[in-house]
């Protein structure tokens, strides 16, 4: 029998160990704790000084000491650890449990052979930790869009599951307080009924915010992709004019010869010509990169407007500080929609006087965004509806989210959002207060 408890006792630690290190990827110090624990506890079953009754209390309390020292992670968040490794096991136990004991012995066993079979259990637990380890380890599992909705299928499957399960536990209890009707059966019956039933709304809470952070995480994560490709295009917009000053520059002393020549010969005609050839060049320098003072909005103007046809011509005023106290991502999510959109208005059409004019200021108190392009005449009669533009695109379920997330963005922050159409001319305007 001592060598049963023992057993039962180290496969317990084992359990836990697989499923702190290996499949939560903790770091478990202080082997010697975990060494020591279980000599005491051999010690005291081999001694005698425990029995049927104090087996338990000693067998969680030792158990819970080795947890306590050996699990490496911050304080805060060990208890809620070994919360989820207790529950996750011991769920696990007692699935394992339920389809083994109907091959278990009679009603009534012996202390013995009760001890072998949790044995057996925590053996076959250790072995499926195991496997879901290795699983975790050497399987990767695919990432695509057909995998998360299996995923996501999964989850809301597993959650209708609890929920009838909950349901069912509900009908028996209250089945049983009929057919037996004792007081304090009847109140056990309300007391699980009314337990149970908040656990519903609480599972229904969670999945609800579960999808609700999902969406948002996945908005922020499709926006900082942005805003990296937007920063790696500025990046090479930089370089490219840096290489373009580094050839004006070679070239200048070239240009002043042939201008003291031009001046020489007192062709003043030629000179004014050859002038401006060079104000062109060092304009069209000037024209590779834009720059308002914030990285962000930087990174944006010079990723979208490359995309923009050249003959539009784009006027951006103002400057915008980098120390506004507005969320990075949000800031992206805001401009580069707002930009995007009049690009592809843009470059929808061709006309000799299509324009693109910005204006930006920001501070520590406000930041101000407005945009105006030319529209055709197709897009002037476009409709505007609860403060958004419907969209031309025939896919309207997925398009005209850009303008919908500008909004929503501006509304969280306390700011105002305006958009406009006419005279040929689309107008969006964004005010907001950041004290």
């Amino acid at each position: 029998m001592f060598w049963i408890l023992l057993a039962i006792y180290i496969t317990e630690l084992v359990k836990y160990g697989i499923w702190f290190y290996g499949i939560c990827s903790l770091r478990v110090k202080r082997p010697w704790v975990t060494a020591v624990t279980v000599i005491g506890f051999a010690l005291l079953v081999r001694s005698g000084c425990i029995d049927e009754n104090t087996l338990l209390a000693l067998w969680s309390f030792t158990s819970i000491i080795v947890y306590i020292f050996v699990v490496d992670c911050a304080k805060n968040e060990k208890a809620l650890n070994i919360f989820k490794a207790a529950f996750m096991i011991i769920c696990i136990g007692e699935i394992v449990g339920g389809i083994i004991s109907p091959f278990s012995v009679e009603q009534s066993i012996s202390f013995k052979n009760e001890k072998i079979i949790y044995l057996i259990n925590n053996i076959i637990v250790v072995t499926i930790l195991c496997f879901v380890n290795v699983i975790k380890r050497k399987v990767k599992l695919p990432n695509n869009e057909k995998w998360k909705r299996i995923y996501k299928f999964v989850i809301y499957i597993s959650a209708s599951i609890m929920g009838i399960a909950i349901f069912l536990t509900i009908a028996g209890f209250q089945t049983i307080s009929r057919y037996n009707p004792n007081e304090k059966v009847i109140l056990f019956s309300k007391i699980i009924s009314i337990i149970s039933f908040i656990s519903i709304a609480c599972l229904a809470m969670i999945m609800l915010y579960i999808e609700n952070e999902n969406k948002t995480i996945k908005k922020y994560l499709e926006t900082d992709a942005l805003l990296l490709k937007t920063q790696r295009n500025l990046y090479n917009a930089m370089l490219a004019k840096n290489e373009e000053t580094r050839r004006f520059r070679h070239d200048m002393q070239n240009h002043l010869i042939c201008l003291g020549e031009l001046a020489y010969l007192g062709d003043v005609s030629k000179v004014q010509e050859y002038v401006s050839g060079i104000e062109g060049q060092f304009r069209a320098i000037q024209n590779k990169t834009y720059s308002v003072g914030n990285d962000i909005i930087d990174a944006v103007l010079n990723y979208h407007l490359s995309f923009l046809d050249k003959d539009v011509k784009v006027n951006i005023n103002g400057m915008c500080s980098n120390d506004i106290k507005i969320n990075a991502v949000e800031l992206c999510t805001i401009v580069s929609n707002l930009v995007q959109n009049a690009v592809e208005a843009l470059n929808r059409f061709e006309s000799v006087s299509r324009y693109l004019t910005i204006n930006i200021s920001g501070n520590h108190s406000c930041m101000q965004f407005e945009i105006r392009n030319s529209v055709s005449e197709q897009e002037e009669d476009r409709k505007i509806v609860n403060g958004l533009i419907v969209t031309s695109k025939a896919d309207k379920e997925n398009h005209g989210i850009g303008i919908r997330n500008v909004k929503e963005t501006v509304e969280k922050n306390g700011g105002i959002f305006k958009i406009n159409i006419d005279q040929g001319e689309f107008m969006a305007k964004v005010a907001i207060p950041l004290l």
